[in-house]
């Protein structure tokens, strides 16, 4: 998929037998291809890639499967299963990050219900960052919605300032049109006088007082022209208004419907993240390196040192006082 096929947002199930190009968007229900490659993929169902997925950004509904993953970024509501290698990439899952046979590098990793893996880590690469049993998927979009939710309020409030000054316009649109049209009466008036300067200056052959006049006349219709052009734009502006408040009503009442409409998706998906409790558990099958940082729903636990098969779980215990306390603790797989 390339400049052949440009974008695609498709509502169905999209099947691409070779390779997502860079810079391409993809937007659909299911998505099956060969490769992605620096590419924008936004699904409301599965994703399956039977090659590499590198250097892209996907958010989708459902679970994620490929061969392996590099430099990427990904949001999903299911599970991402990856057959080789996870390197340099950022995973946010609903639930659980599977890694079957390659490395775990570079990466930071917050999945629901777990992370399992054969390798976290090495003595060359950056330390990963592990997040589990917490929803940072759902996390994250009630946050992009509360700050949505937070413009659309001081919209709100700028559109009942506006309505509270627009309410004063008509009568004091009034007052201007009135001045106004007193302000053209007086122009006409003194205009008048000029053409009456003029005739008896004309009968008395005063040529040049009469060029003087007649300069003075242009004067005069300049400034009645531009008075003429005020009054309409004041005429205007009075029709106009009954609109423009119907218009700001009409966008806060738009306004509130969907402040209320964004808090309801919050309680839904907040009430789907919480019918199915976290798993704060990572399991290695091989060794998880020194320094990976692992953090539970109330604890967090940076490695002192390498472990090698081991499941490392967030648990109660028993702490001073005969007070329960969070606690990750690691011990070796059966």
């Amino acid at each position: 998929m390339g400049l052949k096929t440009g974008h695609v947002d498709f509502d169905g199930k999209i099947d691409v037998s070779e390779t997502i190009q860079s810079g391409f968007r993809v937007k659909g229900n299911s998505l099956t291809a060969k490769e992605i490659l620096w590419a924008e993929i936004e699904m409301t169902g599965d994703i399956v890639v039977y090659g590499g997925i590198i250097g892209a950004t996907i958010k989708t509904g459902g679970n994620i499967r490929a061969m392996y993953m590099r430099e990427s970024n990904i949001e999903t509501y299911g599970d991402v299963v990856i057959e080789k290698e996870l390197i340099d990439s950022k995973i946010d899952t609903s639930g659980a990050c599977i890694v079957k046979r390659g490395p775990v590098l570079s990466s930071t990793i917050a999945a629901k219900k777990g992370i399992h893996a054969i390798q976290i880590g090495s003595e060359l690469s950056k330390p990963c960052n592990l997040t589990v049993g917490v929803d940072e998927r759902i996390k994250n979009e009630i946050n992009i919605i509360k700050e949505v939710i937070l413009l659309k309020i001081e919209e709100h409030k700028e559109l009942k300032t506006r309505l509270e000054e627009i309410n004063d316009e008509p009568e004091k649109n009034e007052i201007q049109i009135a001045e106004m049209a007193q302000v053209q009466d007086r122009l006409m008036v003194k205009r008048r006088d000029i053409e009456n300067q003029m005739k008896e200056l004309a009968k008395a052959g005063n040529k040049a007082r009469i060029a003087d006049a007649e300069e003075e006349l242009k004067e005069m219709d300049s400034e009645i022209k531009t008075a003429e052009e005020d009054l309409d734009k004041l005429f205007n502006k009075q029709d106009q208004l009954p609109e423009e408040i119907s218009d700001i009503q009409k966008k806060i009442t738009d306004s509130k419907a969907g402040v209320k409409k964004m808090k309801d998706k919050i309680s839904e998906i907040a009430e789907w993240s919480n019918e199915e409790r976290g798993i704060p558990e990572v399991r290695v099958n091989g060794v998880i390196f020194q320094d990976t940082a692992i953090n539970g729903i109330y604890s967090s636990l940076i490695l002192k040192q390498s472990e090698k098969n081991v499941l490392i779980k967030e648990q109660k215990i028993d702490g001073p006082d005969d007070m329960l306390e969070w606690k990750i603790k690691i011990s070796q797989l059966k």
